[in-house]
């Protein structure tokens, strides 16, 4: 009777870590799940859950969150430019990062309300010394390419925006940065 519980028990352990690693691997593939370098806090989550309050779509979670990222995080010109937080509560604290502080500020934000959405590292095809990272969000069917960074300089200096360009994919190559890793 003790051994087929003690197999009973192997048996359910190996099955939640099968699932475990299968639900892990699907949230990864839809870029909305909690995982790798890009965690969010509390703090994260009930931001977003604010701002998305009475959104019916995706569109209109990630739009919100992306007016919110341009208009409340700035670039930190200060900062080391080979240096990033890797932490999306502090650039929320902070109000202040690089291109990768910010896209991944907005990824988290997405991710916890279930909106899919990548970052993508790069560099300027005219230069390889030109590193750069944006985001593509999937809504209506269709991924779009965005860039916070440059949008919150933008907003500052009464430019019109970038915002929300349809791409054919997630991994669409992009016009000015060759595509070096989606995350």
């Amino acid at each position: 009777m003790k051994k087929k519980t003690v197999i009973a028990a192997v048996l359910l352990t190996v099955g939640v870590i099968i699932f475990s690693l299968y639900t892990a691997h699907k949230s990864a593939e839809s870029g909305a799940g909690n995982y790798g370098g890009d965690l969010w806090e509390d703090d994260i989550y009930s931001l977003a859950e604010g701002l998305c309050a009475g959104c019916d779509t995706d569109r209109e979670k990630a739009v919100r969150i992306y007016h919110w990222v341009i208009e409340n995080i700035e670039y930190d010109y200060e900062l080391e430019v080979q240096y990033q937080y890797f932490d999306a509560s502090k650039t929320l604290s902070t109000c202040k990062g690089v291109c990768f502080d910010m896209a991944n500020l907005y990824a988290v934000l997405c991710r916890s309300q279930g909106v899919r959405c990548y970052t993508l590292d790069g560099y300027r095809r005219e230069s390889t010394d030109e590193l750069h990272t944006w985001n593509r969000v999937f809504y209506d069917d269709a991924w779009w390419n965005l860039d916070t960074s440059v949008d919150s300089g933008r907003l500052r200096k009464g430019k019109s925006l970038y915002g929300f360009h349809r791409v054919s994919s997630r991994d669409y190559p992009d016009e000015e940065y060759e595509i070096i890793r989606i995350y």
